[in-house]
C-alpha cells in the first residue's frame, strides 16, 4: 500500500574471498508497464534494502533490483505490486 515500507534482503553465494555486498535500486511502472517517475518519498536504501513507498505513489508496480558490488553483471529483480488503499 502507498505509505508502507518493506525490508528486502539477499544472499551472495560465491567461492573464494569476494566482496559479498550488494546495492539496491528501485524503479516504477504504471499499469501498462511503462516507466514512470516515482514520487519523491518512494525510495530504497541502497545498502540496507529498506523500501519506503510514498503515501501518494501512483505506480501500479515497483521493481527492486539488487546488484553485486563484486560483479555488477550479477543482478536480480523483484516486482512489488502496489495495492490501492
Amino acid at each position: 500500500y502507498p505509505g508502507q515500507s518493506m525490508q528486502f534482503s539477499t544472499a551472495v553465494v560465491a567461492s573464494g574471498i569476494i566482496d559479498q555486498s550488494v546495492v539496491y535500486s528501485v524503479t516504477g511502472a504504471d499499469s501498462d508497464s511503462q516507466a514512470v517517475t516515482l514520487k519523491t518519498g518512494t525510495r530504497i536504501d541502497p545498502s540496507s534494502g529498506f523500501l519506503t513507498v510514498d503515501a501518494n505513489e501512483t505506480a501500479a508496480t515497483l521493481t527492486v533490483k539488487v546488484t553485486s558490488v563484486a560483479n555488477s553483471s550479477k543482478t536480480d529483480t523483484s516486482t512489488v505490486t502496489i495495492a490501492s488503499s
